[in-house]
């Protein structure tokens, strides 16, 4: 015996589906084999300019925590901007920076520039880190040094001025605010295969003895560093073996990033899991433009995945570009959510940070299943589907479930209540490209 959808949701998915002459995908899940934990799901804090109202900022952040489970935020330290005296330049990225002076054991603290990283810390970090909390949850700061342009050279070019670089940085977030910060995670450089200035792995490598002693002398003791984050993902393998040839460099990393503006290579994707794994490290998918749901499950299933961003919470720019997770209509200072989000949230909203991912398997190649055991105990499992499609789905716990469906179209399906009996399957369907949820009632 098989458990579908209640009436109403079953004949609107039927009537999207049309006629499903395609057997049903087998979905295998096996809940004593385990892989890895969600750290969380990221966003960047990267905005240009004010363009959101207070009241309208306030609820894009109950929005973003409560109902899309964003939990991480990169905050972005823009070396040519922060270290700098120029700040005539819009948008402001393109700001010339500068060397405070020319001993980097001595700082002049007029000669950097913090009113956009104030101001991202002060609108963003701080009450999405307070709404975070509030619902139990675990919030991860992860700070980015960004050094792209010609003018940000020579904090890359000489660790004790990276040092130097980072040192305020730190301090600024710790005795800068009403709230004290300490980040858990230090990037230590965007995209080094991209921009004007490019970081290879042995400087990669020096910068981070140098950034992690320093960090320690200095009394930042649980902060840990994000390497490599390259642009393209089949770097990483090379960029690891030269960043871990400098002895010493290795004890600082907690997590081995990648972008994904290059299309993974053939085992590009299990070379990073296992070299994370054979380091006790976790690996992340931490920026690609138009990143999707499909993406996405590759990213958690084959990458093994603990934390996942597609690029900026809020922008400006571009419209429904999938650069942001939400997109604004700048004149009338009102926001909106991004088609690509709707699908995202099929994992970001179910799948908490604690939570840990535990083998499933699909007969369809079309279909990719990422089953969780949520911090709570409960299983949950969400499909991604390339076209429309029948699954039956085996090793559910008997219970009562949540079915909801997020198309690549915008169409949403509100969940619908069904039972699973012991040891039998539930029968989901997928109207067209999306992902569909199966996770405990809200």
């Amino acid at each position: 015996m098989t458990h579908h959808l209640n009436l109403p949701a079953l004949l609107s998915l039927t009537l999207l589906l049309g006629c499903a002459a395609k057997g049903a995908a087998r979905i295998a899940i096996d809940s004593t084999r385990t892989h890895q934990t969600i750290n969380g799901w990221e966003a960047t804090v990267a905005i240009d300019e004010d363009f959101l109202t207070p009241a309208t900022r306030d609820s894009l952040i109950r929005v973003t925590v409560d109902d899309y489970g964003i939990n991480r935020l990169r905050l972005q330290a823009q070396g040519n901007v922060i270290e700098s005296i120029d700040h005539t330049h819009f948008p402001p990225e393109l700001a010339v920076g500068s060397n405070d002076n020319d001993d980097p054991n001595v700082t002049v603290p007029e000669r950097f520039w913090w009113e956009i990283f104030d101001r991202h810390v002060k609108d963003y970090v701080l009450p999405i880190k307070q709404r975070v909390e509030a619902r139990g949850q675990p919030f991860v700061l992860n700070v980015c040094f960004v050094g792209f342009r010609q003018s940000s050279r020579f904090l890359q070019e000489n660790p004790a001025e990276y040092v130097e670089f980072m040192l305020n940085v730190l301090r600024r977030l710790r005795d800068g605010y009403a709230v004290s910060l300490e980040p858990d995670l230090w990037e230590m450089r965007l995209e080094p295969d991209n921009g004007a200035v490019r970081v290879d792995g042995p400087r990669m490598g020096a910068l981070l003895r140098a950034a992690g002693d320093a960090a320690r002398q200095a009394g930042f003791n649980r902060m840990r560093f994000v390497v490599p984050s390259t642009k393209d993902p089949n770097l990483v393998p090379n960029y690891l073996r030269d960043i871990l040839a400098l002895p010493s460099a290795e004890r600082y990393i907690t997590e081995l990033a990648y972008h994904r503006y290059r299309t993974p290579k053939p085992g590009t994707l299990e070379s990073i899991r296992d070299l994370a794994r054979a380091h006790g490290w976790s690996t992340s998918m931490l920026e690609h433009i138009r990143g999707d749901h499909w993406e996405l499950a590759q990213d958690l299933t084959v990458g093994n995945v603990s934390a996942w961003a597609q690029y900026t919470l809020v922008g400006p720019h571009g419209g429904d570009n999938g650069g942001h997770y939400f997109f604004s209509d700048s004149a009338n200072h009102t926001w909106h959510v991004g088609r690509r989000t709707l699908v995202l949230r099929q994992y970001f909203h179910y799948v908490p940070p604690g939570s840990v991912r535990i083998d499933a398997k699909s007969s369809d190649r079309q279909i990719i299943p990422a089953a969780f055991r949520r911090p709570d105990g409960h299983l949950l499992a969400v499909l991604s589907g390339k076209t429309a499609a029948e699954a039956e789905i085996f090793g559910l716990p008997a219970g009562d479930y949540a079915v909801s469906f997020a198309g690549e179209d915008g169409e949403v399906e509100a969940p619908a209540r069904v039972t699973v009996a012991r040891d039998e399957p539930l029968r989901v369907y997928l109207p067209g490209p999306g992902a569909v949820t199966v996770a405990p009632p809200e």
